[in-house]
């Protein structure tokens, strides 16, 4: 459970750098698991989070990659 743990605190970083607000992935995690005390959480319920927060991540990535395109196109 602490290494799934890790990840899902990576993970946030991660968002975070990306430039969601913490608010946001507050909210991410508040929607996922209906708390965001990660701490108390269950490993199924850490699993489930990990996931949704990878799959915000792999959408979060595609927007910028989407973004930089039309960027690039408009030079």
């Amino acid at each position: 459970m602490h290494d799934q743990s890790l990840t899902v605190t990576d993970q946030v970083k991660k968002l975070i750098d990306m430039g969601y607000y913490p608010f946001q992935v507050n909210g991410f995690i508040q929607d996922c698991i209906g708390t965001t005390k990660l701490d108390q959480l269950s490993a199924t319920e850490l699993e489930t989070l990990r996931i949704e927060l990878d799959n915000q991540i792999r959408f979060g990535l595609k927007c910028q990659t989407l973004k930089e395109k039309r960027i690039n196109r408009n030079d």
